[in-house]
């Protein structure tokens, strides 16, 4: 076969011309689709979900969830939690299962005395609350995401007040100060909570929301 230019082209040069610019077109067009795909749903964007615009949202808590018991607790020993000790009872909190949108606050009873724990998977912070006088769980909820001015921070709700997470500082001038008690809260793993506090149970997700 004689080319355009008058040039003798050999069998594998006619192969090479019919199906490698055809692959090669679907090779580029391939990679673009898988490229964009992995940038929207590969690892996590940490600095994408940092500039996400404030958003005010109202998430029930869960209240009072079921907790088990460490012996029975089929948790890995390098899972995270989140441990708290008050008056003398101790639990955790599996970070997993605080970790999505809808499980960020556990409004919960230790010991018949109202503890919340919330957390945001952005920042990693955890807190913990209480109202020492009150017998039933506290009214705590998720309040949303706050990117302001450089401040990103996951906002709690109570009743039509949200405050910031890290601080309990309120939103707006508006609002009284955050009504709950802080109390302290250990991020440890699983093996060195239980080994601490062997009569700790473990809350491992779900439950039931009001």
């Amino acid at each position: 076969m004689v080319g355009r230019d008058g040039n003798q082209q050999t069998p594998w040069l006619r192969k090479a011309w019919r199906y490698g610019l055809p692959l090669a077109v679907v090779g580029l067009v391939g990679g673009a689709f898988i490229l964009g795909l992995s940038s929207q749903f590969g690892h996590p964007d940490i600095t994408r979900d940092d500039e996400s615009p404030t958003m005010l949202l109202d998430v029930p808590a869960f209240q009072a969830p079921p907790a088990v018991p460490a012996r029975s607790a089929a948790l890995h020993p390098d899972a995270p939690v989140i441990g708290v000790s008050h008056l003398g009872h101790y639990r955790a909190y599996a970070i997993d299962a605080m970790s999505r949108s809808h499980s960020h606050v556990i409004n919960d009873l230790l010991g018949g005395t109202p503890v919340t724990v919330a957390y945001c998977d952005r920042t990693r912070c955890a807190r913990a609350f209480t109202a020492p006088a009150r017998a039933e769980p506290l009214d705590v909820s998720v309040g949303g995401w706050l990117n302001d001015g450089g401040v990103r921070d996951m906002l709690i709700r109570v009743g039509a007040h949200r405050y910031l997470l890290k601080s309990a500082s309120p939103l707006g001038g508006g609002s009284p100060p955050f009504p709950y008690d802080r109390i302290e809260v250990e991020m440890s793993t699983w093996q060195e909570w239980s080994a601490a506090h062997p009569d700790t149970d473990v809350y491992l997700g779900g439950g039931r929301k009001l």
